[in-house]
């Protein structure tokens, strides 16, 4: 059976390969208190990058999962909030992305995956819903830009209008990726995915630019700590 060096503690283990490339070259392993402290450290910088399984998947009762696969990428969750609409607690979401993010800029420079998973809080209607992250998206762009997804966003509202009444506890879910946007409600896609980065980006910015549906749930989808936390 192949051994293996263990990088942290220098000990050999059973069933690995052999060290090639620059661990080979790296000469002998780090033994002790040098080696414990830097295992200490990347688990500690693991822990703060991401938020605690378990623990940061509920908000105001509801579940959401660790992690999520989209176009074929698992994605893990960066985050929840809660939307309040004068004082009503109204729905939660949580943003799911490959690699912990704590900014608008780093979740919209990156290329991967991304989903935001809502879950109604009460019968609020998804055309409600849609008006408040629409004109989020007017706040955080110019004019000359939201002319280009225009189409894009014409086939958001379209989509979100065909899904009718709702109740409590229903879910809608917002996959990007692949170049697209894709609707689900209640686990069921609806209409088509909408193309486009730019759109993508724009509805990004809708939940955690500079002027969001809700500066509570921004904070929250990005694991930021809340304002006077």
């Amino acid at each position: 059976m192949n051994e293996g060096i263990d990088r942290c503690t220098g000990e050999r283990r059973e069933g690995a390969g052999p060290q090639r490339g620059n661990v080979a070259r790296a000469g002998r392993p780090m033994r002790g208190n040098a080696a414990r402290a830097v295992c200490a450290a990347s688990a500690l910088a693991l822990a703060l990058l991401w938020p605690a399984v378990g623990g940061a998947a509920e908000i105001e009762g509801v579940q959401f999962e660790d992690t999520v696969v989209v176009g074929g990428q698992r994605l893990r969750i960066n985050g929840t909030g809660l939307r309040e609409v004068y004082i009503v607690k109204t729905w939660v979401a949580a943003l799911y992305t490959p690699e912990a993010v704590r900014s608008a800029a780093a979740l919209i420079a990156g290329s991967g995956a991304r989903r935001i998973a809502i879950t109604l809080l009460t019968e609020v209607s998804i055309d409600h819903v849609a008006r408040g992250v629409l004109d989020a998206v007017r706040r955080n762009h110019d004019p000359i830009l939201l002319a280009t997804i225009e189409l894009q966003i014409e086939l958001f509202v379209t989509t979100l209008r065909s899904i009718g009444p709702t109740e409590k506890g229903d879910t809608l879910v917002l996959d990007m990726a692949r170049g697209a946007t894709r609707v689900s409600f209640n686990g069921m896609a609806v209409g088509e995915p909408i193309s486009g980065l730019l759109f993508r980006d724009a509805l990004l910015r809708a939940f955690v630019g500079e002027q969001p549906v809700d500066e509570s749930l921004k904070r929250g989808l990005l694991g930021l700590p809340l304002a006077g936390g």
